[in-house]
């Protein structure tokens, strides 16, 4: 659009000349229209962007045979610390210790031999214990029962006093509570 006035370039939706200031006085067939154009969204499908070597499908990945668990030098470790620490229960922590031998010397038999090594030498020691803590348990019983008058003192003991309790208090009249 040009200004009436000063004949400078001026913008098609501007109501006053920017060179001279001048209002702009619009003629209808001076109005320029803009047609509206309705566009249809069109949908492109989006693919994923992944680098080529992602997309190709992958084999099974063999297993490293020094990646496998030892679970034998595993389960023979925790059987003999199980023994091991309830040694005072008798005979059961000699049942663990056996178990628990038998698991570490299979255990032994892979390359991972850390643990089975462990569970071997504390089954060990755990039947050792085991087996002392039995013999130690027997010969007391056998000592209280080849002695039975080992405790006839404290029951002589304990005679006495309630004899004294009983004399103390005869002369109230309480409720015979022993007799």
């Amino acid at each position: 659009m040009i200004c009436n006035k000063c004949n400078a370039s001026i913008p098609d939706d501007s109501s006053f000349c920017p060179a001279c200031g001048s209002p702009i006085e619009r003629h209808e067939e001076q109005q320029a229209y803009i047609p509206i154009q309705t566009v249809q969204p069109t949908y492109i499908p989006v693919q994923p962007t992944m680098p080529p070597q992602m997309m190709t499908s992958y084999a099974p990945v063999p297993v490293n045979e020094n990646s496998k668990m030892n679970w034998a030098a595993i389960t023979g470790f925790i059987l003999s610390l199980i023994a091991l620490c309830s040694f005072w229960l008798g005979l059961i922590p000699f049942i663990f210790a056996v178990t628990g031998l038998i698991f570490s010397i299979l255990g032994a038999k892979s390359d991972k031999k850390g643990l089975a090594i462990a569970g071997i030498v504390i089954s060990v020691v755990a039947m050792v214990i085991a087996v002392a803590v039995v013999f130690l348990a027997l010969g007391t019983f056998r000592y209280l029962t080849n002695n039975p008058d080992i405790f006839s003192g404290y029951a002589d003991e304990f005679e006495r006093a309630f004899d004294e309790f009983e004399d103390a208090f005869d002369g109230l009249r309480l409720p015979v509570l022993f007799k």
